[in-house]
């Protein structure tokens, strides 16, 4: 699009417009929004009223650039661990400890972008299979312990999602349920057929039992599709996968 968005990292925290108190912003420009920059509006509103554990925050600004107009923006949350947005226990980056390893991790199901991400293969055992990304935000670099851990975990949830029995429940030692359930009611009310195909984010804290969770919203771009009779795991012109 001609309209992009833009990252404010500042040198000292502040709440700018009441967002939460951080860093770093984004001005998103929604331009693949033509319904009066409703869709995310719409779909974070969802989130609080589901009840998710964090909501990004958001206001409608006008953006002037150098004295040159840039048109309506949003003023959003920037994605990252903290105590005020994601609140995981951090790693640092090329951690070796094996125990360490475990977590907190906040990823990124992203079939989109070459950032450095972590490649998973659709189906179980199947070196020809389709692929996942998985982009990892945090830690942003990986040692050989870290990126063995977090591929060997994504593979046995791969696996165990795809798995030939339907009624398998192995899939829920990897992946939590209870907050999966909230956030898949509102992207299958807001007929995001991307939602589970790009910028889709998951956290996992420390713990060699700790489970992925479907922790925020994001982007709803391509959302408030005439679904007619069909769930957006039937719909996946853009390829969604695990749901």
């Amino acid at each position: 699009f001609d309209k992009k968005p833009y990252r404010i990292k500042m040198n000292k925290k502040a709440s700018l417009l009441n967002l939460t108190t951080d860093k770093s912003f984004n001005l998103l420009a929604h331009a693949d929004d033509n319904y009066g920059f409703l869709r995310n509006t719409a779909g974070f509103a969802l989130s609080r009223y589901f009840g998710l554990k964090y909501t990004p925050t958001q206001e409608p600004v006008e953006l002037f650039l150098n004295g040159d107009y840039k048109g309506l923006y949003f003023l959003v949350d920037h994605i990252k661990v903290s105590s005020n947005r994601v609140k995981i226990e951090e790693q640092d980056d090329n951690e070796t400890d094996l125990n360490k390893v475990t977590g907190g991790w906040l990823l990124e199901i992203d079939n989109y972008s070459e950032d450095p991400h972590i490649t998973i293969k659709k189906g179980c055992d199947n070196p020809y299979g389709e692929e996942m990304w998985f982009t990892y935000k945090s830690p942003e670099e990986l040692s050989y312990q870290q990126e063995a851990y977090i591929t060997n975990f994504l593979t046995k949830a791969t696996c165990a999602i795809y798995n030939e029995d339907k009624t398998s429940r192995e899939w829920e030692k990897y992946i939590d349920m209870d907050t999966l359930v909230n956030y898949y009611l509102v992207y299958e009310i807001m007929g995001n057929r991307e939602g589970f195909h790009g910028s889709c984010y998951l956290h996992k804290d420390r713990g060699a039992d700790s489970k992925l969770i479907f922790f925020f919203v994001w982007d709803f771009g391509n959302s408030l599709w005439d679904m007619g009779n069909t769930f957006i795991y039937e719909e996946y012109p853009y390829g969604i996968k695990w749901i």
